[in-house]
């Protein structure tokens, strides 16, 4: 029997040697009926003409501006679709994978109610430390929380199960799924966009596996590391927003005052220690959350 096309989806952003790493992992995987899609957010054409001397077969896109990871994962999504993917896997392109990551994935799909598989996701710098041993939104905080992360894997986080919070490095999705619940939503740009994505697949009646057999490796936080991104103002401007358009009415309040309250300790904190461009991000995330302006942060 023929194993069902699966596009493997990352987005660039002048991470070069990051996403050749990616690359040469996932042509090394024991699953056959895949291809790889990359969507260039770079300014810059030289991550394409690298790739495309390097690995023919990988399918380049670029993006006319920087769309972020929820756009330029939906400029991927929707070639998939038009292309015949069956399956669409989202990974970061600072991941490596093991290489019978993907089998686990698919084979979880053995009931029409599961919409999203994710597996587990190792620390690249400790390959024994768990990042993502499963996950939960947490309306108290606003957010969603990594189950096992910083824990030495010992075996603790093994059980495949349901969970509500999958993090968007590693999203497996049926073609079916995609169709119903919709694409990211582009106005996070960064950050949260995976809990959001998880919420409205949920409410639309699908469930969510961890399926601990499909072991990836990621570099945490390299990409934005490696740039001027802002990651504080998407931070905190993006869990007010998914308090604000997916919080329950009787947790609304509590997670305002909970990201209230922490803007203001760490600000103080901040302040105290000269590191003003911190204040700043979190100014700015404010005052554009109360605007209702969302998508990239133009400063």
């Amino acid at each position: 029997m023929k194993e069902p096309l699966v596009y493997i989806i990352l987005v660039n952003y002048n991470s070069l040697n990051l996403t050749r790493e990616c690359i040469i992992s996932l042509e090394n995987i024991t699953y056959k009926n895949y291809k790889i899609l990359i969507v260039d957010n770079s300014p810059s054409k030289k991550f394409d003409e690298e790739m495309k001397s390097n690995f023919s077969s990988v399918i380049i896109l670029r993006s006319i501006t920087n769309a972020g990871f929820t756009g330029g994962n939906n400029i991927g999504i929707n070639y998939a679709l038009e292309n015949e993917a069956e399956y669409i896997v989202l990974l970061n392109n600072d991941t490596t994978v093991e290489k019978n990551f993907l089998e686990p994935l698919i084979e979880t799909f053995d009931d029409d109610s599961v919409g999203l598989v994710t597996g587990k996701i190792m620390y690249t710098s400790d390959r024994n430390k768990i990042w993502y041993g499963g996950g939960r939104i947490n309306w108290f905080r606003g957010s969603a929380i990594t189950l096992g992360n910083g824990k030495i894997d010992n075996g603790e986080y093994d059980n495949k199960s349901e969970v509500s919070f999958a993090s968007g490095c590693l999203f497996c999705l049926k073609r079916s799924t995609i169709e119903k619940v919709g694409l990211l939503n582009e106005d996070y740009f960064a950050y949260l966009e995976d809990a959001d994505f998880c919420f409205r697949l949920n409410k639309m009646g699908f469930i969510i596996i961890y399926e601990p057999r499909s072991k990836i490796f990621h570099h945490i936080n390299a990409t934005t590391k490696k740039s001027n991104f802002p990651s504080l103002y998407y931070q905190f401007r993006n869990r007010l927003y998914f308090i604000q358009t997916n919080s329950p009415s009787k947790y609304k309040s509590i997670g305002y005052l909970y990201v209230f309250s922490m803007i203001f300790i760490k600000s103080i904190y901040w302040i105290l220690i000269m590191d003003i461009g911190k204040v700043r991000h979190v100014i700015n995330a404010l005052r554009d959350f109360s605007r209702k302006k969302m998508g990239f942060f133009k400063g």
